[in-house]
């Protein structure tokens, strides 16, 4: 095959067999497309969206049709697309689309309206056809609305029925956005709203909630810290830190002195890499649990997460050391383990409190950790479990950091 042609299927007859094509050269292609393009552009806004319906507008005489025409005019039946059409007719889009536009002129056929496509859809809907309705919904969000969000309303209500709540969410979404172009800044709030309830997960959503709402109802401080704390969750829930450093600034002076909230934005922060905040938060919620009765082992999961993010964590490492004491007594109030974090660490870690006592102390703590070397976790907890000494001072605790991780 000579450069500069296409051919398909040699020897064989091209002549409208599916799936078959004439031998070409490049340029009648290119010209061809060319000339397909200035065509559609005079069409201009006339030119039919494939997903659109016809419906045959009166009655007409058969013989006054070209052949092509006729065949075109009776495949619309107000129902199928434009698409559907020309699959129907065997002809390619534009084609088809030039010969409806040459119906519309002659009065034959008309589109549909806003009100029959609503009708259609719930018709099509009533009978199961549930894709076939999305499909006509989807098409009626293109449509103009100009600034009437009323008609947003009907899609996502449609929408819902047939159970498509992402597409749903995304017509209150539109309708937000359109009320807010008209200064109704209530109603866009109320549109995010059904939108972030129908897609919870939508991060694009929950910030413009957010941001909507501040100017909404500006003095609703609880208001903007649940829309920014749930705006907060979703990112971290999507692994979406694009503007995680803007969201810790901002809900950082709203987060209220309950252990809960503190502990799920502390997560949230942890999960998109922000995480000295997050340690602070946890280590707050953990400590607020432990001033109370029976928030222990809420509150040593919530240290462990802490240390997760940080293995240096004093305030955790403290905290799980006052837990140890809780349950062991005085005793081994002073020594804490930290096994198999999340099966990737191992180590050993003390409160501080004074200074090193003498060096038998510091002789003990290297024997340990060359046990710890060798596995042996139990014996190494013996040479430190001596109730006499006291194991807490920063050289203390600096060399129980350097026992084995695995």
């Amino acid at each position: 095959m000579a450069i500069g042609e296409l051919r398909f299927r040699r020897g064989r007859d091209a002549g409208g067999a599916p799936g078959t094509a004439r031998a070409r050269d490049t340029a009648g292609l290119v010209f061809d497309a060319a000339r397909r393009l200035d065509e559609r552009a005079a069409f201009g806004a006339r030119y039919p969206n494939e997903e659109e319906r016809f419906v045959v507008a009166r009655e007409f005489d058969a013989k006054t049709l070209k052949p092509e025409n006729l065949k075109v005019l009776k495949a619309i039946d107000g129902v199928v697309s434009m698409r559907a059409v020309a699959d129907r007719t065997g002809g390619d889009l534009f084609t088809t689309a030039k010969i409806v536009l040459e119906l519309e002129e002659q009065g034959l056929v008309r589109r549909r309206e806003w009100q029959e496509y609503l009708d259609l859809a719930d018709r099509l809907a009533k009978a199961g056809k549930r894709p076939a309705c999305g499909g006509i919904l989807r098409y009626l969000e293109s449509w103009d609305t100009s600034g009437n969000a009323k008609p947003l309303f009907d899609l996502a209500e449609r929408h819902r029925q047939i159970g498509d709540d992402a597409a749903a969410a995304g017509c209150f979404a539109k309708a937000a956005e359109v009320m807010h172009s008209v200064t109704d800044l209530s109603g866009a709030a109320d549109c995010l709203k059904n939108a972030v309830t129908l897609a919870p997960r939508n991060v694009e959503y929950r910030a413009r909630r957010f941001d909507i709402v501040k100017c909404a109802d500006p003095n609703n401080t609880a208001l903007h810290y649940e829309c920014l704390r749930d705006w907060l969750v979703a990112a971290a829930d999507r692994a979406d830190s694009a503007r995680a450093e803007e969201m810790e600034n901002t809900i950082l002076p709203m987060v209220p002195g309950d252990a809960n909230e503190e502990a799920r934005v502390g997560r949230a922060l942890g999960h998109l890499g922000r995480k000295a905040m997050a340690v602070q938060l946890l280590c707050r919620a953990a400590k607020r649990r432990l001033q109370k009765s029976g928030g222990d082992s809420v509150a040593a999961s919530e240290f462990h997460e802490a240390l997760r993010l940080d293995k240096e964590c004093a305030d955790a490492i403290k905290g799980l050391a006052k837990l140890e004491g809780r349950r062991n007594g005085r005793r081994r109030a002073g020594i804490v383990v930290v096994v198999g974090l999340v099966g990737l660490t191992v180590g050993i870690a003390f409160p501080i409190r004074n200074v090193v006592r003498d060096r038998d102390q510091a002789h003990r703590i290297e024997q340990a950790q060359e046990v710890a070397n060798q596995g042996d976790l139990t014996a190494a907890l013996a040479l430190l479990d001596r109730p006499e000494e006291n194991f807490s001072s920063p050289e203390y605790l600096a060399s129980a950091r350097r026992l084995p991780r695995a």
